[in-house]
């Protein structure tokens, strides 16, 4: 609507048109299908991400945090480790030793090192100074992968993980998920969704104030809705809808 204001323009039939988006991802489909009224539309069953690594990667985290609230600390000084998850996560995140951001990203064995050590990750445990640590490349070496039969079945309906954890005092310990959170069977709360722009931002370099004023402006929709144009200026005044880094950029 901001753009479209602005005098922004676009092709007329930019998802039917030969070059458009159905053409580009979904050869024949069918116009009147998409644009029938109905309540299956899957925006519902949208995946919110609350780690920032491979998707792939997130029901082992979910593992490792389980287990680290029952166990805290201790669970960093583990032996050794067990991965058992559904194949495209192992053929995708098979990574012992990461030496990049994104490598880590992609990485079961440093997302479970990362975990033990840290609790719930952060976008700062991926910078390459953290990734680089000797503890933390040590303890990605301890982990190993397997593909489950039982999880890689239910998968893609179910990103599943079962991680098995040996520590250091010898203590067998394990945990699994049948499902990612952030999933629509594992929904995260809009407080957890808005508290994960928040970090976003706050990484990004977006001041504090600004922060808080998307995010109220957020919050402001869920509670009043867009049933009028005037009640959108109000909710989204000029200033917002300018780009997120202006002045006071990397402050607070």
């Amino acid at each position: 609507a901001a753009l479209a204001s602005a005098g922004f323009t676009g092709p007329a039939q930019i998802l039917e048109g030969e070059r458009g988006f159905f053409a580009a991802m979904c050869e024949g489909a069918d116009v009147s299908t998409v644009a029938r009224e109905g309540e299956d539309w899957l925006i519902h069953e949208t995946s919110f991400k609350p780690w920032p690594a491979c998707r792939h990667t997130h029901a082992t985290i979910d593992c490792v945090l389980a287990l680290r609230e029952q166990y805290g600390h201790a669970l960093a000084d583990y032996s050794s480790v067990t991965v058992e998850t559904f194949g495209d996560a192992v053929t995708v995140c098979d990574n012992a030793r990461p030496s990049t951001k994104t490598q880590a990203k992609f990485s079961l064995q440093y997302c479970v090192a990362a975990t033990a050590s840290f609790g719930a990750l952060q976008p700062g445990h991926f910078e390459e100074e953290v990734v680089k640590r000797e503890d933390l490349q040590a303890r990605a070496l301890r982990v190993t992968l397997a593909v489950a039969s039982d999880i890689d079945l239910r998968y893609p309906r179910h990103y599943g993980a079962r991680v098995g954890m040996r520590l250091a005092d010898g203590q067998e310990v394990m945990h699994e998920v049948r499902d990612s959170l952030g999933d629509p069977e594992r929904a995260l709360s809009v407080q957890q969704v808005f508290g994960k722009a928040r970090s976003l931002m706050a990484y990004g370099g977006v001041a504090d104030s600004r922060v808080r004023d998307v995010i109220d402006a957020a919050y402001e929709l869920l509670d009043e809705g867009w049933s009028t144009q005037a009640r959108m200026a109000a909710t989204f005044p000029s200033g917002l809808l300018k780009p997120l880094f202006g002045e006071g950029r990397g402050s607070g």
